[in-house]
């Protein structure tokens, strides 16, 4: 009986280890999920809140943690716990005048526009029985009221010269002759100055007017709109007694609407003066450029004649286009004598200082002013905004270089 107690404690006693570890593990367990309980509740009960030095969910950054704990290099924590980049901005220092220091002035001026003045082909066109006028014609040789304009004789192309303007040919604007034969009084000794040199001419009666004119050569076109080249009244000239023979230029080319050509410049044939018709233009007569027409001859292809229509201000009419007969060119006439129709406010500068007045005398291109005042003020003067259509001064005339023709 008694060994038989004894075999049942030992089994008990062998089974206990197992039951024991089941307990711990089971207690272990059981504190593990208490512990994590607990320190969930704050996390609970708390929200994620910007600035409680807390990294929360969603968050980049904490206002209270460290600086540059929590965001890059070169980003700093917003107020939403966002990590963003540092803008700089750099405001300008603005420094109170002293007397002790003169003012600044400043002066604007304003471009000048300037219309440059073509080159002209003239064209012979079979003369018509039609009349216009009267009108009158003032330049800088004198005004002729009542004069009468009859059988237009000439249609001059604006052309592109030796390649000089090749934007030329597109020009609307191109010269009609109207036959003008009165007597005058001959001006002699005329200095004619152009890229071909200088010629001395004497200024005999008046021959014909150009007027501007509109070109097709499908049917009469619509009238040019303005402003337009000048009209030119153009008298006869020849070489002045003394003036030494003019020399022939020989292979000028050219481009005009009616195609290229070639040309050789005989001598000079006509002046043609900048002209105030019936009142139109007043300045007109002080408009520096001329036009010195040339006897030209062809030295390549013929001219083919065609019809041409055009529309003036004395109507359209359909004109037969016979040859090339002269090249007008810009040129100045006496030109140390003449003026120009240049208008320009002048800028006024006053400048001041601290110790006593001061006087600044600035020219420009109209009279000269000359301002005084008292010191201790800054002030900026502004030249008015000037806009001067000088009618082809300079012109494209004069940009090459000039060989005399009285060598």
């Amino acid at each position: 009986m008694k060994d038989d107690n004894v075999r049942r404690l030992g089994r008990a006693e062998r089974a206990i280890p197992p039951v024991r570890l089941f307990f711990v593990l089971l207690a272990a367990l059981t504190t593990a999920m208490i512990l994590s309980l607990s320190s969930a509740e704050p996390t609970l009960a708390q929200p994620n809140t910007c600035g409680n030095g807390t990294l929360d969910s969603g968050e980049d950054c904490d206002l209270s943690s460290p600086s540059g704990a929590f965001c890059p290099i070169g980003q700093v924590c917003t107020s939403s716990c966002d990590c963003a980049f540092v803008a700089t901005t750099t405001q300008p220092t603005t420094t109170a005048p002293t007397t002790s220091l003169p003012p600044t002035t400043t002066t604007t001026t304003s471009p000048t526009s300037t219309t440059l003045l073509n080159h002209f082909q003239c064209y012979e066109a079979k003369r018509m029985a039609v009349t216009a006028g009267p009108v009158t014609v003032q330049d800088q040789f004198g005004t002729t009221p009542g004069v009468t304009l009859s059988k237009p004789n000439r249609l001059c192309a604006p052309t592109n010269k030796q390649n000089e303007d090749p934007t030329a040919p597109a020009d609307p604007d191109h010269l009609k002759s109207w036959q003008d034969k009165r007597s005058g009084t001959k001006i002699l000794n005329q200095t004619v100055v152009n890229q071909f040199g200088t010629t001395i001419v004497d200024v005999s009666r008046p021959s014909f007017l150009l007027v501007p004119a509109s070109k097709s050569l499908t049917g009469n076109p619509p009238p040019l709109a303005g402003p337009t080249v000048d009209h030119f009244q153009c008298y006869k000239v020849k070489r002045s007694r003394g003036a030494p023979k003019f020399v022939k230029i020989l292979g000028v080319t050219g481009a005009d609407q009616f195609g290229s050509y070639t040309v050789d410049l005989l001598k000079p044939r006509y002046l043609c003066a900048p002209a105030n018709k019936s009142g139109e233009d007043p300045t007109a007569p002080s408009h520096p450029e001329h036009l010195l027409c040339y006897k030209s001859r062809n030295s390549g292809a013929k001219f083919t004649p065609r019809n041409a229509f055009t529309t003036d201000q004395f109507g359209s009419q359909q004109l037969q286009l016979l040859r090339r007969i002269e090249l007008c060119v810009p040129s100045l006439k006496n030109p140390g004598a003449t003026t120009t129709s240049t208008t320009a406010v002048p800028a006024t500068t006053t400048t001041s200082s601290s110790a006593a007045p001061a006087t600044t005398t600035t020219s420009s291109t109209g009279p000269i002013t000359t301002t005084t005042q008292a010191a201790t003020t800054s002030t900026v003067a502004t030249t008015s905004t000037t806009s001067t259509t000088l009618y082809g001064s300079p012109s494209r005339a004069f940009m090459d270089p000039v060989r005399s023709l009285l060598e």
